[in-house]
């Protein structure tokens, strides 16, 4: 096994991974209202499909969380980015608002498989430099 990184090279390391899961959101979320419009849905199908995604992330943030203490890190996180590949894909098949609403879903059981491991790794690597670490 490798040395354990540093404390700036972990939170660097963190940084970019959640900068790397979460801008892309930001910056597709205007674009993909705009294809659900141009798709048929109203903004109140689209506003519903977002909420129960909203929720459906929120639901298993804390369940997901023991899968990785469970399986591993890594093997979480690769499902979590497998989902999200198949997510997208979904998006982009998708034409009805069952269609987009299952896509959502994908999405936030990979968002919610993807957050618990990530902040685990970044606290472990900082407890192995300095174990007294907040």
């Amino acid at each position: 096994m490798s040395e354990p990184l540093d404390i700036d090279q972990a939170r660097r390391r963190f940084l970019i991974m959640t900068a790397a899961r979460w801008v892309p959101v930001g910056v597709t979320s205007p674009v993909i209202i705009l294809v659900l419009l141009e798709r048929g849905l109203t903004l109140t199908q689209i506003a519903s499909i977002w909420a129960i995604g909203t929720v459906a992330t929120f639901a298993l943030e804390l369940p997901t969380s023991g899968l990785a203490d469970t399986y591993g890190r890594r093997p979480v996180l690769l499902a979590a980015n497998l989902l999200s590949a198949a997510a997208w894909l979904g998006f982009a098949l998708a034409h009805s608002w069952v269609g987009f609403l299952l896509a959502i879903v994908t999405m936030s059981v990979g968002r919610a498989l993807a957050s618990g491991p990530l902040e685990a790794w970044f606290v472990d690597a900082a407890h192995a430099h300095d174990p007294d670490a907040p």
